[in-house]
């Protein structure tokens, strides 16, 4: 017996990969991309994150790049495995983290529309807010964190390429 992803219908927005898949078997690592739109903006860093075909699946706001420092800079460019993590008591739903972040543990995808919700993590949003008072922002970050997880229903773990402009 085999079971297949269900699909987003969002729409213009990326289905996960339907690929076939058995009951004891684990969905193979897929990979993501998260294109960073903006550089050095002092608010912030804006980006889009990409499914294999590189369909939009949603857009990501970060803090700006501080060389790395620990809770104030964005995470470097490169090559990540993000795996899956349960419910906790200060975020009450399933996420993933970023693995591999050199001097950085904890790193998370998760809700939040401003750099404030945010210790170093990547923040799902659908899209920039253009009435963002003075700063970068996103809007509606639940709408798209529900898309993104849902994009990535049964894959435990996939593969995150950050790329800059």
């Amino acid at each position: 017996m085999t079971t297949k992803p269900l699909p987003i219908t969002s729409g213009g927005l990326a289905k996960s990969p339907e690929k076939d898949i058995s009951i004891n078997q684990v969905a193979p690592l897929i990979v993501l991309t998260l294109k960073r739109i903006t550089k050095h903006h002092p608010d912030g860093t804006f980006g889009v994150i990409l499914a294999e075909d590189e369909t939009p699946i949603c857009c990501t706001i970060e803090r700006p790049w501080l060389n790395n420092a620990p809770g104030i800079s964005c995470i470097p460019v490169g090559e990540y495995i993000c795996k899956k993590r349960p419910s906790s008591n200060h975020f009450p739903y399933e996420k993933y983290e970023v693995t591999g972040v050199p001097n950085k543990t904890d790193i998370l995808f998760h809700k939040g529309n401003t750099i404030e919700d945010s210790k170093g993590c990547i923040l799902v949003v659908t899209g920039p807010d253009p009435l963002g008072v003075r700063k970068l922002s996103g809007k509606f970050s639940a709408d798209a964190f529900s898309i993104f997880m849902r994009y990535l229903l049964n894959h435990q773990s996939f593969k995150l390429v950050i790329e800059s402009v």
